[in-house]
């Protein structure tokens, strides 16, 4: 009876939350998800999303159209994005972050770009392929993302400034930093909760002189004296800055399609998915 009861609860929750028509497409699709592993319909949301997305694909021709990373190349493939690879096209995916980072950069003359968990790179991209930085280091687990940001280099004629490796630890991170300058270099790092391992040694000296943005999942674990662990350790190596998430300007894009779309579509365009507001940690070195 419990496991009918929270069913009930369930179900009792979409028709509350959507009503009767998208309640029944969502049950239908996760019918099909559960049986087929595949998603063969869709919400009316994520619907127009897609179409919106197939859009932007089209009157971008795959290059970035706006802000820091104008004119780079994006193969439209993703390992992991659900219909938001149009925010990455209109130049306006983590705007408050490729801000920040160009903000940084520029201050303090940085030349290195260390990203840890850079998915299909998009930042790394952007960043070395319009020169604000020299050369990157790149970590990433899943060997598709590895793939598309191999085609994405090539593409975008920067493969001689990339090293591209597999999964981070501490070890592997201070060998490939042997031969570069710390004060000169930057790590974005966003590992969906693993920044709490990665970064609660007590031993972060190595990298004390240089500058990280990291994604902050906290609410993804509750590992609590690992927070408190990780937390403590950082505030003892660096000085600590909070970057909120910020809203995107879509009108400052001027294209026919964009200017023909009614302010629900636009916002659609730039959603990223997240399950939650969220914040990143900016680290500077202590004097």
């Amino acid at each position: 009876m419990s496991f009918l009861y929270k069913k009930f609860e369930q179900y009792k929750k979409l028709y509350l939350s959507y009503g009767i028509y998208s309640s029944l497409i969502i049950l239908v699709n996760n019918f099909f998800y559960k049986i087929f592993k595949k998603r063969y319909l869709l919400g009316p949301i994520d619907y127009h999303k897609r179409y919106l997305n197939k859009k932007v694909i089209e009157i971008s021709n795959l290059k970035v159209m706006s802000g820091n990373y104008k004119g780079t190349y994006l193969i439209n493939k993703s390992h992991w994005s659900k219909f938001d690879f149009a925010s990455k096209l209109l130049g306006l995916y983590e705007q408050q972050i490729q801000n920040f980072i160009v903000k940084i950069q520029k201050k303090k003359a940085l030349k290195n770009f260390i990203n840890i968990g850079c998915g299909d790179g998009y930042h790394a991209l952007g960043l070395v392929k319009n020169k604000f930085f020299e050369k990157s280091i790149c970590y990433e687990i899943s060997p598709e993302a590895r793939e598309i940001l191999r085609i994405n280099l090539k593409e975008n004629n920067i493969e001689n400034n990339f090293i591209i490796r597999e999964e981070a630890n501490l070890d592997k991170i201070k060998d490939d930093l042997k031969n570069i300058n710390i004060e000169e270099t930057l790590f974005l790092i966003d590992i969906e909760g693993n920044e709490f391992k990665l970064l609660c040694s007590e031993d972060l000296n190595f990298i004390n002189q240089g500058y990280l943005i990291i994604e902050d999942h906290n609410f993804m674990l509750n590992d609590n004296e690992l927070k408190k662990k990780f937390y403590s350790n950082i505030k003892k190596f660096f000085n600590l800055e909070i970057i909120n998430n910020g809203s995107r300007n879509t009108f400052e894009i001027d294209n026919e399609f964009l200017n023909n779309l009614n302010d629900d579509s636009r916002f659609l365009l730039v959603g990223e998915g997240r399950p939650k507001k969220m914040h990143w940690i900016f680290l500077s070195p202590k004097e």
